[in-house]
């Protein structure tokens, strides 16, 4: 059984890097975020999801064929994105079983 990590107490941590989502971007549109385990435990790369706007839908897949995903983050260069607001959800667990779930919000000019 899972349990749900609060971040940054005992579990793992998911850092957005870019966008910058003070301010509007502009397409193309580099994601770049980091996750960090908590010693001893590590981050199961495999266990990523990522959902997509208010009904939550499942693009996993999608990214999984132009990301890089590794231990220490995920980088998709170059995400042509339509102009409007974008809802990421990402959500991974570590190898102590704790998963954690950041909402990613930002503009696209």
């Amino acid at each position: 059984i899972a349990a749900r990590a609060l971040e940054g107490v005992g579990g793992p941590r998911i850092d957005l890097i870019s966008p910058d989502t003070t301010r509007s971007v502009k397409s193309p549109v580099e994601i770049a975020v980091r996750f960090t385990a908590v010693a001893p435990a590590k981050i199961e790369p495999e266990s990523l999801r990522i959902f997509y706007g208010a009904f939550r839908l499942n693009i996993t897949d999608r990214i999984r064929k132009v990301a890089a995903i590794r231990e220490d983050g995920i980088t998709v260069d170059g995400a042509e994105l339509p102009a409007g607001n974008h809802r990421l959800v990402l959500v991974i667990s570590d190898s102590a079983g704790r998963v954690i779930e950041k909402d990613i919000r930002f503009n696209v000019e």
